[in-house]
Formats: C-alpha cells, structure tokens, sequence
C-alpha cells in the first residue's frame, strides 16, 4: 500500500458499498484511535461480491464540469466504474475478491466537454469483509442474509456438502459444537476460565465461513443490544424478533403454569417456525432426561426451541460495557465480558419456565412471599448447573410425556435422582445451605428446611422449572445465537484500538479458576499428550 502522506489529498477517493454509508476511517476526519492499523496506507475497502461506488471524501474538489472513471486492478485482473457529479449517477463496481487481497486504484478526472484526461489519482484498496449492525442493513440485504443463514438449517451437513462443498457446516453441526463444550460435567470449557472469547470467536467464524459458501457476498451483522436498552425498546419490538428474521417473541413475563404451556413459547413465525430442538443420538456421555440436545442438567420437555422471555431482568446496558473495557489485564478482561457485556443477552430471550412449580415451599414458609419466591427461581438454572457438577443430583435418561400433552406438567415423567447415604444427604445439605441461601428465603432457616429443599429436588416437582433454549449448553440451536458474539468481538477490539491491556499474559494454574485445569495437568508438554 501507498502511504496516505504521499497522496495528493485534493484528489482523494474512496470506495462506499452501494447504499451504505462510507466506511468512518475514510472520512475526511477519521478518529485517531477508533480505526484498524491494517487500513494505514489504503484508500478503500472493497467488500467481496458486494456493490462498491467511487466515494468522493471532500466534496468541495468536485467539478461538476467533469466526470470520473475509476478502476481496481490485481495484476491484470481489473474492475471498472464510474461517477458523473452533474447528474449523482455512478456505475458500481462487484468484485469476487478473497480477503486480504490488494488492489490498485486508480481514478481518472475527464472534462465532460471534451473527454480530455484532467487528472488522475492513484491508491490502494484491500478486500475485506464488513460486519454491520443489523439496524444498518437494506431489507433487500438483510433478507438475503437471513435467506443465506436458513440454509444452515435447511440442508443437513450430507446435502450441504454436495450442494456447497466440504467446508460447509449444518446449523446442528455448529450447535453440536458449542454443546460439546458446554455440557460436560468436569467443565464449561466454552464460558468460564479463559473460554468464552476464544471459543466463541472460533464458532462465530465457523458459522460466517459456512454460510459465506452459501452466499459469497455474506457477513454476519451482529446486534448491538445497548440500542434496544438505551432507547427502551421492548425485546419483543426489536428487530431481531420479527416474523423476517428470527421469528417473533413474546413481550417479557412470568411464565407459570397457571398461566402458559410450554408451547405458548416456540417460534411461531418466520423461516424458523416451529423450529425443533435436535434430538442428542452422537453423545451418549450426555444423553439425558428427554433426549433432547440439552444441558444434561435440563429437564424441558418441549421438542421445539423455545424462548420462555425474561422480565426479571434488561438486556445488557452502555455502563456494563464500558465497565467491561476497564479491565486491564487479558485476563480479568476474558473472565468478566462473558457475565455483564454479555450474559443477559441470552438471560432475556431464554428466561425460566415454571417458577410456581416452588408453591410447595412457599407454602411451608421457606420463601417470604411469592415474590420473593419468583426472584428465587430466576437464579434457578445456575444452582442447578452446580448441583449437576458437584454429583448432588443425576437426571433421569428415561423422560417422557404422556400422550404428548404438555397443557398438563403432571404429564412430564421426569425426575432428578439423588445419593441417599447419609453422607450425600449431609453434603447437599451442606451445599444448599452455603450455595443456595438467598434473602428470599426466611432468615431463621433450619435445618429440616434445607432437608425439604432437598427433598424437593430429588423427589418433588424441581424438574419442573427449566431455562428456554438461549440458556442452554445447546444454545446455539436458537438461530438468534448467532448475531450476539460478533458485538463482544466489536468491544474487544475497541479494547485494543484505545491502548490494549496492561498485560496480555494467559493462565497457566487453576488457582485463581474454577473449572480450569492447571495447565501442567492439562496438557504434557514433553509427550504433547492431553489428560
């Protein structure tokens, strides 16, 4: 590339996609900081398969007395265009670039009179792909897009690869990916520790790439929850939630059964209509309850995706993110953006169902109040994850619904089978009353209190009350997975662009994490054997 200080800026150009504003770092007055060192000495993007217009950066040099041709060329394969300022008419430019590929731009000024070469202009453009904001996107465009993506649900992984070639992925396949490493009982090796950025980075980029080969010309927006937060828009109104892209959901509620069924809460609308959730036939380590490709953990019985939406708590604000870029350290960094930044993201479309299946308990007094009752459940899924891992509790692998009638949950055969030595009874008790005791319950708990807790999980209804299919190991079967991880990726790299960290080491101990291995016990460097 040239360097920008050698080119004459009376003359400089740029490139724009058709019906897209200008990329910010070719304005005329570019953040100094907000931008990407990789574009230093280019004068344009092209973004691959995608319409590219000659953008004028200072408006003042045009002469309205000219016209303009312009040509992007590698080696001797050249694009050309055009624009003529007397009538804002222009000629685009598709070009089926690879990534990281260089061009030659070259711009020549005619004399509309005369056809006469007035002055030339002559840079550099680099081929890269743009993710944008899902707000930010044409219809036209943005269906394409969600066109291009169904297709990861709409051919199976064997009609893929005939139809797309062997990189292509399935939507169960990259589901199955996330799941494999989020449902183990050792460790979450896709959210805690130092798992979250990077796994997900990796999922994201298998999901574009896959669906890339449907659609060259595809990048995968994000969506920017904030907007939704800052300007109090209900989730049910934003547009990630339409009938046109990822089928419409519910305002947020308490959803009981006294109110709802389960299937009150499948996708109703939309390419995805009814969406099942796949059934787990490749991981019998983690076959359980229903069968369904769940956390082992999960007793929903429903065998569609279901958003069951949260009004407990907010989509992730503008404070959460910008205490999350305070982190200094890569570490501290990796560790907190899953929770804050990120984690209601998924917390609000997924939700809990079926919190008054706790009604026994509050009628023994435990909870204060229904309220209080509710507020209990809401952190229901997290405890329930713990006691999953800690071998308190083993789900059933047996579940079933009678007669397929879920208006009824005395129809969901299912239960969670506990150790009833005394010493396993004595460490859940013990576990309950450390991890699991909460304001909401009344202050002078006893003893036999967290017995009937306990009785209650092993023997009652707590099979009952069960998280929608974002807040699960599997939630990546919600196609609105997908948009969420490109905006963490947006915030990191706001992270480096304004200074980076203070130190980028990474963890080698388990001291400091949970669920992390030391790395000397991971992974044998002498014999490169895992263990």
């Amino acid at each position: 590339p040239l360097d920008k200080n050698s080119i004459n800026n009376d003359y400089y150009f740029s490139l724009n996609r058709v019906n897209y504003d200008i990329i910010s770092y070719f304005t005329i007055n570019p953040s100094n900081y907000l931008k990407y060192d990789m574009l230093d000495g280019f004068n344009a993007v092209i973004e691959p398969y995608a319409p590219m217009e000659l953008y004028i950066v200072d408006e003042s040099i045009i002469n309205k007395q000219s016209y303009y041709q312009f040509s992007l060329c590698e080696v001797n394969d050249c694009y050309e265009g055009s624009y003529d300022p007397s009538s804002s008419s222009s000629t685009s430019v598709t070009i089926p670039c690879d990534p990281y590929t260089n061009y030659d731009f070259l711009i020549n000024e005619y004399d509309s009179s005369t056809n006469s070469l007035v002055n030339s202009f002559v840079g550099s453009a680099l081929c890269l792909y743009v993710r944008r904001e899902i707000r930010t996107l044409t219809e036209s465009d943005l269906q394409s897009a969600m066109d291009a993506m169904y297709s990861l649900w709409k051919y199976d992984e064997d009609d893929g690869k005939k139809l797309y070639g062997n990189d292509y992925l399935s939507a169960d396949n990259l589901a199955e990916l996330h799941y494999i490493q989020a449902a183990w009982r050792d460790a979450d090796h896709a959210h805690e520790g130092l798992g979250f950025l990077s796994q997900h980075i990796k999922m994201t980029n298998y999901f574009e790439q896959s669906v890339q080969l449907v659609d060259k010309s595809f990048s995968l927006f994000y969506w920017d929850y904030t907007i939704e937060t800052a300007s109090g828009i209900d989730i049910s109104d934003s547009p990630m939630f339409q009938s046109s892209t990822f089928g419409s959901i519910s305002s947020p509620k308490e959803w009981l059964y006294s109110e709802h069924t389960i299937l009150d809460a499948i996708i109703p609308d939309g390419r995805w209509k009814h969406l099942h959730s796949e059934i787990n036939t490749k991981f019998s380590d983690l076959y359980s309850t229903y069968g369904y490709m769940r956390a082992p953990w999960s007793c929903n019985p429903s065998p569609y995706i279901t958003r069951f939406t949260a009004d407990f708590d907010t989509l992730p604000t503008c404070q959460y993110i910008y205490e999350g870029l305070q982190f200094d350290t890569l570490n501290s960094y990796i560790t907190n953006v899953r929770l804050d930044p990120h984690g209601s993201a998924h917390l609000v479309p997924g939700g809990i169902f079926g919190c008054d299946a706790l009604s026994p308990l509050l009628d023994k007094g435990i909870f204060t109040s229904t309220d209080n009752m509710y507020s209990f459940c809401h952190t229901w899924v997290i405890h329930l994850k713990e006691f999953y891992r800690n071998h308190h509790i083993t789900p059933s692998t047996n579940c079933y619904v009678e007669n397929n009638d879920y208006s009824d949950p005395k129809n969901f055969q299912c239960s969670y089978q506990c150790d009833e030595s005394d010493e396993a009874k004595e460490a859940f008790i013990d576990a309950l009353d450390n991890d699991l005791y909460t304001s909401s319950m009344k202050s002078d708990m006893s003893n036999d209190d967290f017995e009937s807790i306990r009785e209650f999980i092993c023997s009652g209804d707590a099979h009952h009350m069960f998280a929608g299919d974002h807040l699960e190991a599997a939630s990546a079967a919600d196609p609105s997975f997908w948009p969420i991880h490109p905006a963490i990726e947006r915030m990191l790299q706001a992270k480096y662009m304004s200074g980076g960290f203070t130190n980028s080491s990474w963890y080698k101990t388990a001291t400091d994490l949970d669920y992390v291995c030391s790395f000397t016990e991971c992974y044998d460097q002498d014999t490169g054997e895992y263990g």
